[in-house]
């Protein structure tokens, strides 16, 4: 019932006394409208907003606020009786409707600034506030439903006008239509979408404030960091690495993206440093052990990297990169041993015993590395052709040797 009285209201005023001029050029519309004929009132409309004596005309978009209301009622209507309707249609009227008002406002406002002798006040503003109040809400309801179906491109518009909305002076100072978690809610949507678009410049304007929303930010700060290594912007890509590893322990993204990225770079110092200040947080975590334990090996202290990767095993004996860690500091501690010159000597035989239990050592984690990652050849082989070879396992060498003697051809 409101809104066919703000209906009656909205044609009242537009049928009203206009310049003879316009009369004429109107009369298709009127005729339309008065015959309850929105499709045929937005066509007349469509080709009159083409012609410069009437594009800055506010009561052509009056017009056009009009049919569309009309439009609205109608989709209304059928949702009332429980009938079918075109869901995208009801969205796209109610856009189209809020559209139009908004810019009958805005060209009223030059009307007033331009004409201030001819056009002293806002002839529409009253009536076109209480609508825009009525369907602002279906704006942010539109932009989910289009998102919600992966249609960013089209949930686009309706966000960018929902959050538009509020900022307009035909808005006024009404603080309860439209509650401020519904509207944080659409930028983060909006945000959401633009990212999906890969429009990530776009997206950056949204960046501080919902970074600032205790509610949103958890997930915001993973979609501006992946943003930011789209772009190519790596400064601020390990800027938002290192707040979401610290502040989001509980998702190993952050941490393994940064320790990925410094390891990558061959900046295992700056790993480590990264893996041993989280671990001061949780000194049980696998991931940031695991990651110590590589950078160790990296560091050459092979010794360290024992002991980080077998507490790794203890919590957790499925961690098969901490098998291969062992495996392989044990075998670059084997490669490390000083020989003298003298073959003969009791140095010499002690270097070689030291030698071979390294080796020792390292063949049941590098074993066990194989069995539970059969496909990483490229890994475990070359550390077993040592370890069998150096501990005179024959059989077991051979078998290697045609492995890798297979592999490179």
């Amino acid at each position: 019932m409101r809104i066919k009285l703000i209906l009656i209201l909205i044609i009242a005023v537009v049928l009203g006394n206009h310049p003879v001029h316009a009369q004429k050029a109107y009369k298709a519309i009127r005729t339309s409208l008065k015959n309850k004929k929105p499709d045929d009132a937005l066509k007349s409309f469509q080709t009159l907003r083409k012609d410069s004596a009437h594009m800055s005309d506010p009561k052509l978009y009056q017009f056009a606020v009009a049919a569309y209301t009309q439009k609205y009622e109608a989709l209304n209507q059928t949702i009332y009786l429980k009938q079918k309707y075109d869901t995208a249609q009801f969205f796209t009227t109610n856009y189209s409707l809020c559209e139009n008002i908004l810019i009958c406002d805005s060209l009223e406002q030059l009307k007033i600034k331009s004409e201030e002798k001819l056009y002293k006040e806002f002839k529409y503003r009253k009536s076109n506030c209480e609508l825009l109040r009525k369907c602002a809400n279906n704006i942010s309801s539109g932009g989910r439903y289009y998102f919600s179906k992966g249609k960013y491109k089209e949930a686009d518009p309706f966000f960018k006008m929902y959050l538009a909305i509020p900022k307009k002076p035909i808005w006024g100072n009404d603080t309860t239509t439209i509650s401020r978690k519904t509207y944080f809610d659409n930028i983060y949507f909006n945000m959401c979408s633009l990212y999906e678009q890969k429009k990530y410049d776009e997206m950056m304007q949204y960046e501080e404030t919902l970074l600032a929303d205790s509610n949103v930010r958890k997930y915001a700060l993973e979609y501006y960091t992946l943003a930011a290594e789209a772009k190519g912007d790596y400064t601020h890509y390990v800027e938002l690495l290192r707040i979401g590893a610290f502040e989001n322990p509980d998702q190993p993204f952050y941490f393994t993206e940064l320790a990925d990225y410094y390891n990558e770079r061959n900046d295992y110092h700056s790993a480590y440093e990264l893996a041993e200040s989280l671990l001061q947080k949780d000194s049980m975590n696998i991931y940031y052990l695991e990651c110590k334990s590589l950078c160790l090996i990296k560091m050459e202290k092979y010794e360290e990297a024992v002991d980080v990767a077998k507490k790794c095993l203890a919590i957790d004996s499925t961690m098969i990169e901490a098998y291969f860690y062992i495996g392989a500091a044990y075998s670059n501690l084997a490669t490390k041993v000083n020989f003298p010159t003298n073959v003969k000597s009791k140095e010499y035989k002690n270097a070689k015993k030291q030698q071979s239990n390294y080796y020792s050592l390292a063949k049941p984690y590098v074993e066990h590395y194989r069995k539970m990652a059969p496909d990483r050849q490229d890994r475990w082989a070359p550390l077993l052709y040592n370890i069998y070879l150096n501990l005179n396992y024959g059989r077991e060498f051979g078998e290697i040797e045609t492995l890798l003697n297979n592999a490179r051809k």
